[in-house]
C-alpha cells in the first residue's frame, strides 16, 4: 500500500481534530451551549412540560368523560339466570356490556377556577425557566470576566519576568567586568525566581479559571478550551449610571418578578376552588347496557289440538282442552344483545352538609398560602431592588477604584522610570529597585482589577435595564 496515501489524510483529520479542539468561544457562544446542555435548565424546561400538561388536563375536564366496559362470567350449579330471574342448576355463561357518560353541569366554577390557576401555574414555571438561564447567564459571564483577568495577569507576571531575565544577563556581565559585586547577581536572580514563582500562580489561575467555565458548560477537560479576548479599547469607563431607581424600574419584568405575580394569581383563585367545595354540585349522566346469557332459550307455539277431558253435565257435549306445542330454539347472540339492551339518563344533585371540617380548613389553609404568595412577592421584589442597589454602589466604588488605580499606576510608571535610570548608573541597589519593581507591579495588578471589576458590575446593570448579557 502506498504509505504517502495513507499520510495524507491521516494529516488531514490530525489537522481537523486540532482545530476544533482549539476551538475559540465567545461569550455569546459558551452562553449558547450552556442554555442547551445546562442540568438545570433542562431539570426546569421538564417541569414547564409537566405545568403544560396539568394546564391541558384542567381545561380538558370540562369535557363529558365516556367509558365502555365488558364482562364474561361463568356460573356452576345452582344459581340464577341474570336475565331469566330463574333458578337453574347448570352450567351457565353469560356476558354483557356497557357504555356510560358524565358530565358536570355545574361544581360552584371549580373547573373554571382550576383552568386559571394552572394557567397561571403555567407561565410562573416559564417565567422561572428564564431566571433559570438568567443566572447561568450570569455564573458564565463571571466566570468569562474571570479568564480574561487571570490572561493579563499572566501576561503582566511574564513581561516583569523577561524585564528581570535582561537584567540577569546584564548584571552577569557588570560583576564578570568587576563593575559590581557578586552580590547584586544574586539579588536579581533571587527576584527571577520570585518573578517566575508569580508566573506559575499566574498560569495556575488561569488554568483554575477555565475549568470553572468548563464544569459550568459540562465540557470535557482534555479539550483544549480558548476563550475569545473583547476588545475592551473603545469601552467608556464612566461614573455616569442610570439611578436605582430607574433600573429598577426597567427591571420590573425580571422573570422572578412575573414569577411572584404569576404565583399570587395562582393562589388566588386556590382561593376560589377552595370555596367550590362547599357549593352544591350538579352532574348528568346516561348508561347503555346489555347482556347475553347461553342459558336462554326462545319459545314458539306450534301446532294446536283439542283433547276431551269430559262432558258438559247432564248433556253428551265434549269438554275439548286445548293442547299447544311448545318449540324450544336457541337465543342467538346478536338477537338477545338487541332485546336486552337497556338505556338510562340521570341527574344527580350533591349538597355537602358536613365533610369532618376538610371544606373549611381547605378554605382557611388556601388564604393562609395565598398571604404568603403575598409576602414572596414583596419579598423578590425588595430582593431584587438590594440586588440592583448593590450592583450599582459596587460600579461607583469600582470606578473610583480604577481611577485611583490609574493615577497612582501612571505616577508609580514615572517614577520606576527614575528609578530604571538611577540604577542603570549604578546609583540605586538591585534591593531598592526590585522593591519599586514590586510595587509597580502591584499597582498594575490593582489596576486591571477595578477594570474588570467594573465591566462585571457595569454590565449587570445593564442586563437589569433590559439590555443583552455581553461585553
Amino acid at each position: 500500500m502506498n504509505i504517502k496515501k495513507m499520510v495524507i489524510p491521516i494529516f488531514f483529520a490530525a489537522s481537523v481534530f486540532i482545530v476544533q479542539a482549539q476551538e475559540n468561544w465567545g461569550l455569546d457562544q459558551c452562553i449558547k451551549h450552556a442554555l442547551e446542555n445546562n442540568m438545570q435548565i433542562k431539570q426546569q424546561s421538564l417541569n414547564v412540560l409537566y405545568s403544560n400538561n396539568l394546564a391541558t388536563l384542567s381545561k380538558a375536564a370540562v369535557l363529558p368523560s365516556l367509558n365502555a366496559g365488558a364482562s364474561h362470567n361463568f356460573n356452576f350449579g345452582r344459581a340464577i339466570d341474570p336475565y331469566t330471574n330463574e333458578f337453574i342448576s347448570t352450567n351457565v355463561q353469560s356476558n354483557n356490556a356497557y357504555v356510560s357518560a358524565r358530565m358536570n353541569l355545574f361544581t360552584g366554577l371549580q373547573q373554571y377556577n382550576n383552568i386559571r390557576k394552572t394557567s397561571f401555574d403555567l407561565l410562573a414555571g416559564q417565567s422561572d425557566l428564564e431566571k433559570t438561564k438568567n443566572d447561568v447567564s450570569m455564573l458564565i459571564a463571571t466566570a468569562y470576566l474571570q479568564i480574561l483577568f487571570s490572561e493579563e495577569l499572566l501576561q503582566i507576571s511574564q513581561a516583569r519576568l523577561t524585564v528581570t531575565e535582561s537584567q540577569i544577563l546584564r548584571t552577569e556581565k557588570l560583576v564578570t567586568a568587576g563593575s559590581l559585586p557578586e552580590g547584586n547577581l544574586l539579588e536579581v536572580q533571587s527576584q527571577a525566581a520570585q518573578e517566575t514563582l508569580q508566573v506559575i500562580n499566574a498560569q495556575n489561575q488561569l488554568n483554575s479559571s477555565k475549568l470553572t467555565l468548563k464544569q459550568i458548560l459540562d465540557i470535557k477537560s482534555n479539550v483544549d478550551f480558548q476563550i475569545i479576548r473583547p476588545d475592551f479599547s473603545a469601552y467608556v469607563m464612566t461614573s455616569q449610571l442610570l439611578s436605582v431607581e430607574e433600573i429598577y424600574s426597567a427591571a420590573a419584568g425580571m422573570p422572578q418578578i412575573k414569577s411572584a405575580e404569576y404565583k399570587l394569581q395562582s393562589a388566588e383563585r386556590s382561593v376560589a376552588i377552595a370555596y367550590a367545595g362547599a357549593s352544591p354540585k350538579l352532574s348528568l349522566s346516561a348508561n347503555l347496557s346489555s347482556g347475553y346469557s347461553d342459558a336462554r332459550k326462545q319459545y314458539s307455539i306450534g301446532n294446536a289440538t283439542f283433547i276431551p277431558i269430559g262432558f258438559v253435565e247432564g248433556t253428551t257435549t265434549k269438554v275439548l282442552s286445548p293442547s299447544v306445542e311448545r318449540i324450544e330454539e336457541p337465543y342467538s347472540f346478536v338477537d338477545q344483545y338487541t332485546d336486552n339492551a337497556s338505556s338510562s339518563i340521570g341527574i344527580s344533585l350533591s349538597i355537602p352538609i358536613f365533610n369532618n371540617l376538610q371544606i373549611g380548613k381547605n378554605i382557611s389553609n388556601s388564604k393562609i398560602s395565598l398571604q404568603n404568595s403575598r409576602l414572596q412577592l414583596e419579598q423578590t421584589k425588595n430582593q431584587l431592588y438590594k440586588d440592583i442597589q448593590q450592583a450599582h454602589a459596587d460600579a461607583q466604588a469600582a470606578f473610583a477604584k480604577f481611577e485611583g488605580s490609574t493615577k497612582a499606576f501612571n505616577a508609580m510608571q514615572l517614577s520606576f522610570k527614575y528609578t530604571q535610570q538611577k540604577f542603570d548608573l549604578g546609583l540605586l541597589t538591585s534591593v531598592d529597585y526590585n522593591l519599586a519593581k514590586n510595587q509597580l507591579a502591584n499597582t498594575e495588578s490593582q489596576l486591571l482589577q477595578a477594570k474588570y471589576e467594573y465591566i462585571f458590575k457595569k454590565s449587570i446593570l445593564d442586563f437589569y435595564s433590559g439590555k443583552e448579557l455581553r461585553f
